[in-house]
């Protein structure tokens, strides 16, 4: 009996203590994905006050030992050039007609301790034609629990063999490169016929306009459709030709800073009274698509008591 106590317990102890290893581990895991998130944060931090030439962005993503090399070869010699931190802050802010637009395409972190090191490979843009690309390699100190560039060394190859890992490269530019009005016009003509073609039961454009992977959230709270579903609910609508007609305005659209996404609110004329419309939007293949829709209904505040018990 006494054996069987102790094995017993031999077993526990193993177990707790390959929960405790498992636990570990698993924190080690998310605590090193929370750095290299970070150590990317500090990067893209850089490289957004490098594309607007907003010197306060690139202070707070550096330390003050910051240097910047470049390395080359002249005359078949490897040559080191050091750029002082005044000529690189001095050619990205000085005015100039075109961007200056890097891209960082891949990211490889290692992290020891408070040190990291991240090797990145990028293309070099002025406005949408090629310049170079290479390699970026930073050098990053964990600093007052913040991450802070203290090195960058680069490489730097005119030839466009980049064109084979980098063929998005080109039109994510150009999208950047426009005009957010000319966009938002865009968007606001394809919001405008997606809810029209509800109107006038046109179910190719109306499911045309949302990407193979949208949500739409209806009024009800069990209304919560992928796009297959959705289109499989409403087609007895569709096939009357005339599905729900929805007649927006006053619509605020918003986009990220590379303009991939773009995120929007509206309000509707509706059967139901004013209602509010928001989604996200994804440049896809040249057009904004649909990822998420939610359709809410107003209440106005002096009536909300009399809605809670409804609602009830």
């Amino acid at each position: 009996m006494k054996n069987i106590t102790k094995l017993t317990m031999t077993i526990t102890g193993v177990k707790h203590l390959f929960l405790f290893f498992s636990l570990f581990i698993l924190g080690t895991c998310v605590n090193a994905q929370d750095e290299t998130q970070q150590i990317k944060n500090t990067i893209e931090r850089f490289f957004d006050g490098f594309t607007k030439g907003d010197t306060a962005i690139i202070f707070s993503a550096i330390d003050k030992s910051f240097t910047l090399q470049t390395v080359y070869e002249k005359n078949g010699k490897t040559q080191l050039h050091n750029e002082p931190l005044n000529d690189f802050i001095e050619a990205i802010t000085r005015p100039k007609e075109e961007k200056w637009i890097e891209n960082i395409v891949s990211y490889e972190v290692k992290i020891d301790g408070n040190l990291a090191n991240a090797w990145c490979k990028y293309t070099f843009h002025v406005d949408t034609t090629f310049s170079h690309w290479g390699i970026d390699n930073f050098q990053l100190i964990k600093l007052n629990n913040s991450w802070k560039i203290f090195s960058i060394v680069d490489t730097r190859n005119k030839k466009e063999t980049y064109q084979d890992d980098f063929q998005d490269i080109n039109s994510s530019i150009e999208l950047f490169l426009r005009d957010e009005k000319d966009l938002k016009k865009d968007i606001d003509q394809s919001l405008n016929n997606w809810h029209k073609a509800a109107a006038t039961g046109n179910e190719q454009v109306f499911f045309g306009s949302m990407d193979s992977t949208c949500i739409y959230l209806g009024t009800d709270k069990t209304e919560n459709w992928t796009k297959a579903s959705f289109e499989k609910w409403s087609k007895k609508y569709f096939e009357k030709d005339k599905a729900w007609d929805f007649k927006p305005y006053n619509r605020h659209i918003y986009f990220s800073t590379d303009k991939k996404y773009a995120w929007f609110d509206e309000l509707l004329e509706t059967w139901m009274g004013i209602s509010r419309g928001s989604g996200v939007l994804e440049y896809i293949n040249g057009s904004y698509k649909l990822k998420h829709y939610n359709l809410a209904v107003t209440v106005p505040n002096e009536k909300m008591k009399e809605f809670v018990k409804i609602n009830k």
